[in-house]
């Protein structure tokens, strides 16, 4: 075809190879990734442990979590489809926010979503920007039923931090080598805030006492911005019952 003359090639489809590229298998190149990620991520890790408080970010009030003692926390929100999970993961990724830091939301939207165990993840990150968008090994877990605890109470990481709705989590057989809280979360919803749907707002309140993910004045924020309309003042609600009960428990007096 290169060599005929435009009125031989009129009317013509011209076939043939045209390009040819070799490139690496894209699952192989995928895992790699994810190895070359997760070696970054453990290497600002243990930079970030030695790093002074004059050397953290200008303008950053918050510290890492002591939860983890670390400046890249990975979060999974994990319950039955309905239980809000999704909501919630956008609540907390807007206050990570406004408390400056580098976030990445992201969630499963499947079959999960329909029950069993669903479940929405939020990485925040202090140590520079996130090279990968999911949830290798969380450093806090919430767990909203009792098949979202057997599933990923395994995967999270050593010395992290798991927050279990004690209303429907009823057994912590097989727990990970984690700070372990359990908070009766629905109940409370209910009795505290008036309405059982908004245990995902309960929960995030209860999270961050306990973890010190982002400040209070940041999640108040982000729930009145992300609450459906006219259901602001109950969020709240819910939110400042999580608090109180979060912090109830992180001081050992919290009566179930």
């Amino acid at each position: 075809a290169e060599k005929l003359p435009p009125a031989e090639l009129a009317g013509k489809i011209v076939v043939g190879e045209f390009r040819r590229v070799e490139a690496p298998e894209y699952s192989a190149a995928y895992l790699d990734l994810v190895r070359r990620v997760r070696q970054e991520a453990a290497t600002r890790t243990r930079e970030g442990a030695g790093r002074s408080e004059h050397g953290r970010r200008a303008g950053t009030a918050r510290r890492p979590s002591p939860a983890t003692g670390r400046e890249r926390v990975e979060v999974r929100l994990a319950g039955s489809g309905g239980q809000g999970q999704v909501l919630a993961a956008v609540i907390l990724a807007e206050a990570a926010l406004y408390d400056g830091y580098q976030v990445v939301q992201s969630q499963d939207y499947g079959p999960e979503s329909r029950g069993g165990a669903s479940k929405a993840e939020v990485i925040l990150s202090r140590a520079g920007e996130i090279d990968y968008p999911k949830v290798t090994r969380p450093d806090v877990l919430l767990a909203m039923s009792q098949a979202a605890y057997d599933r990923f109470a395994p995967t999270v990481r050593e010395g992290g931090l798991v927050l279990v709705d004690s209303t429907w989590v009823k057994s912590t057989a097989g727990r990970p080598p984690a700070a372990l809280y359990a908070l009766p979360l629905t109940r409370l919803a209910r009795d505290e805030a008036g309405r059982a749907l908004v245990a995902n707002v309960v929960a995030l309140g209860a999270l961050c006492a306990l973890a010190d993910l982002v400040s209070r004045e940041a999640l108040e924020e982000a729930v009145a911005s992300r609450a459906p309309r006219g259901t602001e003042e109950v969020n709240l609600r819910a939110l400042a019952a999580g608090y109180a009960a979060g912090e109830r428990l992180r001081k050992g007096d919290f009566t179930a």
